[in-house]
């Protein structure tokens, strides 16, 4: 064979080696043609989530607060049920549940007289897993088990406090399940049927009094005694309730956070030394901030 016949089979064996075995063995070294990131997006299969419970327990958060959200079932409606303070007073606050699903808001209902607002919603809801409310919770006995769900110290995750119930009033209950700021707006379930009791609200601490004495308020430098309460749903009447116009919350959240801050900087002035000078310059302050902020108008 001559030189040009020997050099034809050498460029047939390189390319069967390039194309064939040499493309098998770089597809074993590397699992595949292509870059490692578009090797990932085209084996990676999205399955569904399946329907449970912990699908119902939904973080609300924004870039100024964390809160919690839950989903139920009101006059036959699937609804988002938080309180208003969580919701109404965060800046574009997004609703996701503990797989990142986001839920898109449609509609914003208040309670005029309870800590509440009640959302309707676009998004993944699970046909079941759904948390149903309790058909009165002034029946349940006192001390029965109870648990609050909610985005404890605002880390993102659902944690579970277990307690029992306390006390049981016309529009909240008291539990002592230990439920910390975050949890507020998330949903305190009865052990036995995991039925929603009350919303997560609110904690009260008892200053140190003497009249106390004695009672389990008593309360102490050393050790502080704090009451937790949760608002009742299972009464709550439609003629409480009130549309907001989606367009008119960003305009009332701002207003919010500018009292807030009025609020912070009086707390500061009255806690400091006040020299005449800024005595009239907190006056100034006052004079220009209250008309805007009672009107309803933004401060420039």
């Amino acid at each position: 064979m001559g030189f040009v016949g020997r050099v034809a089979v050498f460029a047939a064996v390189f390319a069967w080696f390039a194309t064939g075995y040499g493309a098998e063995t770089a597809q074993k070294t590397t699992g595949g043609t292509g870059s490692l990131l578009s090797r990932i997006r085209k084996n990676c299969k999205v399955e569904p989530v399946p329907d449970r419970l912990e699908n119902s327990f939904l973080l609300v958060r924004s870039p100024d607060g964390r809160g919690s959200a839950f989903l139920t079932r009101l006059w036959n409606q699937p609804v988002i049920v938080t309180n208003a303070h969580v919701y109404l007073a965060m800046k574009d606050p997004e609703v996701v549940d503990v797989n990142g699903r986001v839920y898109r808001i449609k509609e914003v209902i208040g309670s005029k007289s309870r800590d509440l607002v009640i959302l309707a919603y676009e998004g993944p809801g699970p046909k079941t897993g759904i948390l149903n409310v309790i058909e009165d919770a002034a029946a349940v006995p006192l001390s029965s088990k109870v648990a609050a769900y909610g985005n404890s110290l605002g880390d993102d995750v659902i944690v579970t406090e277990k307690g029992k119930l306390i006390a049981v009033g016309p529009d909240k209950i008291e539990v002592d399940a230990p439920f910390v700021r975050g949890n507020s707006g998330g949903p305190v379930l009865l052990d036995k049927g995991h039925k929603v009791i009350g919303v997560a609200t609110y904690m009260r601490s008892i200053r140190p009094d003497w009249t106390n004495t004695g009672s389990k308020y008593k309360s102490t430098h050393v050790k502080l005694i704090v009451r937790r309460f949760a608002t009742r749903i299972d009464n709550l009447s439609p003629g409480d309730l009130e549309p907001l116009k989606l367009e008119d919350l960003s305009r009332e959240r701002e207003l919010a956070a500018q009292s807030d801050d009025w609020v912070e900087d009086i707390r500061k002035t009255l806690g400091g030394w006040l020299s005449l000078g800024r005595i009239q310059s907190f006056r100034e302050e006052c004079v220009k901030r209250a008309p805007p902020l009672t009107e309803g108008q933004s401060i420039k």
